[in-house]
C-alpha cells in the first residue's frame, strides 16, 4: 500500500484523496461538506475523514440520523484501511490505493477539493440535472428505482418548482387498457387520502403515450433501504415505525381503502424521519373488491401477504395488519 489513499464513489466517476491535514467532510449540503453526496439518507454533514498522528486516516460520524456504515457495521469513529467500504444512506464509497489502480481501467475524474474543517466547508454550485427528459410538465432528474410497475424518478414539477417522485408505468403495463383503467382509478382513490402518515398523491396522467403517477418525494428513502444499510433496527425505532404505519392504516381503513401490499419497501421516510405509507397502486376500495373476486386475481408481495390474500379471496384491513 502506498502512502496515499482515496475514496471512490460507486456509480459515478468521482473520487477525492484523503486529506493530509484537517478533515474532509462528506454530506449532502454544499455549504457544509467538501465531498457532496446527493443520496437518500445522506445528512447535510454526515461524516468526516481526518489524518491520524501515525499517518493513517479515520472516519468519524457527525451525528447523522442513519449513521455511518463501515464494512457493514455502524460506527462512531474508526480507522480506515484500503478496500474499506463506507455506506452513507443510499451512497456507497470505497477506500482505494491509487497506485494500485488498473492501468487499462476508466479514467476517473478527481474532485478538486481542499480538505477543510466543517465550519469552513467550501461553497460549490448546484449539481446539474442527470438528464433533460420530460414527461408532461415534469423534468426527470434522477432514477430512484425500478419495480414491477415501472420506474420511479426524482422529478421537478416545473409549474410549481417542487421535487416529486414520478412513477412511470412500464410499456407492457401501459399497453394493458384494463390495468391502466384500474391504475388511474386507484390513484384517484389514493389521492383522496390526506394524513400525516400517508404519502401524498399529487397527480395522475398521460403524456406522449406514457402513464405516470406524481407523488410526494420522500427524501430518506424506504424502510427497506434503511434496514439494508444498517441491519436490524433498535427496538425503540421499530416501535416508532409501527406507530406511524399503524396510524396511516387506521386512516386508510376509515376511508374504505385496503392497501394489500404493505412491506418495508412501501414504508417511506420523509425529511423529518416520519414514516408514511406509499405505493397505493395495488390498493382497491373495499366496495369494489367483489369485482375482482371471480377472476381470482392475486395482488401483493408473496413474502408479506395474508393467507386469504394468497388464496385470491376477498380481503379487508386485517390483511394489511397481518402484513
Amino acid at each position: 500500500m502506498s502512502g496515499r489513499l482515496r475514496i471512490e464513489l460507486a456509480g459515478e466517476e468521482r473520487w477525492a484523496e484523503l486529506p493530509d491535514k484537517g478533515m474532509l467532510v462528506l454530506g449532502a449540503d454544499a455549504d457544509k461538506a467538501g465531498f457532496v453526496l446527493d443520496g437518500q439518507g445522506v445528512d447535510a454533514a454526515h461524516c468526516a475523514i481526518g489524518k491520524l498522528k501515525d499517518g493513517g486516516w479515520a472516519v468519524k460520524d457527525l451525528g447523522s440520523r442513519f449513521g455511518t456504515i463501515l464494512n457493514g457495521k455502524r460506527i462512531r469513529s474508526k480507522r480506515l484501511e484500503e478496500n474499506d467500504v463506507i455506506v452513507l444512506g443510499s451512497r456507497r464509497l470505497k477506500v482505494t490505493d491509487p497506485t494500485a489502480a488498473r492501468a487499462d481501467g476508466p479514467v476517473i475524474e478527481e474532485i478538486p477539493l481542499e480538505p477543510v474543517p466543517l465550519e469552513a466547508a467550501p461553497q460549490v454550485g448546484n449539481t446539474p440535472p442527470a438528464g433533460s427528459q420530460r414527461i408532461g410538465g415534469y423534468r426527470l432528474d434522477k432514477l430512484l428505482g425500478r419495480g414491477g410497475m415501472g420506474q420511479v424518478w426524482l422529478a421537478l414539477q416545473e409549474s410549481l418548482k417542487r421535487p416529486v417522485a414520478l412513477k412511470v408505468l412500464s410499456p407492457k403495463l401501459a399497453s394493458d387498457a384494463d390495468f391502466v383503467r384500474r391504475f388511474q382509478s386507484e390513484a384517484r382513490a389514493a389521492a383522496a387520502l390526506h394524513h400525516p402518515n400517508v404519502v401524498v398523491i399529487h397527480d395522475v396522467g398521460e403524456a406522449d403515450k406514457q402513464h405516470f403517477l406524481s407523488m410526494e418525494f420522500m427524501a430518506r428513502g424506504s424502510l427497506e433501504d434503511r434496514v439494508a444499510a444498517q441491519g436490524p433496527l433498535p427496538w425503540r425505532e421499530v416501535l416508532d415505525v409501527l406507530h406511524d404505519a399503524g396510524r396511516g392504516l387506521l386512516f386508510a381503513e376509515a376511508q374504505g381503502i385496503v392497501h394489500r401490499d404493505i412491506k418495508p419497501a412501501n414504508l417511506m421516510i420523509d425529511g423529518t424521519g416520519t414514516i408514511k405509507i406509499a405505493d397505493l397502486g395495488l390498493a382497491t376500495a373495499t366496495e369494489s373488491e367483489a369485482e375482482q373476486e371471480g377472476g381470482k386475481k392475486i395482488y401483493g408481495t408473496p413474502h408479506f401477504i395474508a393467507p386469504e390474500q394468497a388464496r385470491g379471496e376477498p380481503v379487508d384491513s386485517r390483511a394489511d395488519l397481518y402484513s
